[in-house]
């Protein structure tokens, strides 16, 4: 759906896409650069950060693009100043919302 909607501005071996199957929420305006963050174990993992997508009032009828990390992790792990985990902890406690769940359980297959 992805290349259809966006054409050659959209590179898969580099990009995902992300649409809520109920189709009402999405990413949106400022959210670019956020990271898509998956849990797998006790470990908060950054599969993917949001780049771009359709404006409003259709952000949520269209895919949402996202970087995947995988693709840039050795030019993120050469260009870092601070060792990968130095000064982050990833919020444990956390329950994440019924959409939350879902992305969590949808993104684990990035790592897979």
């Amino acid at each position: 759906m992805c290349k259809e909607t966006y054409g050659r501005s959209f590179d898969p071996d580099q990009e995902f896409c992300t649409l809520h199957d109920s189709r009402t929420k999405s990413s949106a305006r400022g959210d670019s650069g956020s990271g898509l963050l998956c849990k797998d174990g006790s470990e908060w993992l950054v599969g993917g950060l949001v780049s771009f997508g359709m404006e409003e009032p259709y952000s949520t009828q269209y895919p949402s693009v996202n970087a995947r990390v995988g693709y840039f992790n050795k030019w993120i792990t050469e260009n870092m100043q601070a060792k990968p985990t130095e000064g982050v902890r990833p919020d444990r406690d956390r329950n994440p919302s019924d959409f939350w769940n879902w992305w969590f359980n949808w993104c684990r297959r990035l790592f897979n």
